[in-house]
């Protein structure tokens, strides 16, 4: 899969952060792990969700807390310890992430489970 590359290239751009500052290179790698998990972590979700016969409330809602807590966790430790992780570089490895991922699904079409 071509956007697993995507996420290498970006990973190791990062490495020159490194000679900059290490609170902006924490922040950069830490942003880019947690976008990472939550592609892996919902692509397992999406899966159990198309086999199980019935939609659970429950777990969306755990899903969708869990999301949130992912995203945010890293945010606010960098706001509460911005010596040690960056939050605008925290932010940069999002917003980077999620666009790449709307550049790329302009241009690749994958099947997809909607009807």
């Amino acid at each position: 899969m071509k956007i697993w590359k995507i996420y290498a290239l970006l990973g190791l751009l990062g490495i020159p952060l490194f000679f900059t500052k290490l609170s902006i290179l924490v922040g950069w790698l830490v942003g880019h792990l947690v976008m990472v998990t939550l592609v892996i972590s919902r692509e397992k979700y999406y899966n159990l969700l198309f086999t199980q016969d019935k939609f659970s409330g429950f777990k969306f809602g755990a899903y969708i807390l869990y999301t949130i807590g992912l995203i945010a966790l890293p945010l606010g430790a960098a706001i509460l310890f911005p010596v040690y992780i960056n939050a605008y570089a925290v932010f940069a490895a999002y917003f980077t992430d999620r666009t790449v991922h709307f550049i790329y699904n302009i241009f690749v079409k994958e099947e997809t489970h909607a009807s």
